[in-house]
């Protein structure tokens, strides 16, 4: 059971950092690219929306920087070495 867990852990790690990756790009919203993006965001958006109520972005400049995804892979990491060890 807790292999089962390992696996989700780690792959919901991987979709967390996918959409890292896909805040980066600009898509075309009638793509194929735009499609598969809609889905990592809607597996991780129930996670993150939550802790951007709580901790919004740092605001540098012109820019803001989102530390809940960063939250997310520590809590997650924390997770699978207190599980999977």
């Amino acid at each position: 059971m807790s292999e089962i867990i390992c696996s989700l852990l780690g792959l919901y790690l991987l979709l967390v950092l996918l959409r890292v990756v896909l805040s980066w790009i600009p898509l075309n919203p009638e793509g194929t690219a735009a499609t598969a993006a809609g889905f990592v965001y809607y597996l991780t958006d129930p996670v993150l929306v939550p802790l951007r109520r709580i901790m919004p972005p740092l605001r540098m400049g012109g820019m803001g920087l989102d530390l809940a995804p960063l939250l997310v892979f520590f809590a997650i990491s924390f997770l699978r070495q207190a599980i999977c060890a």
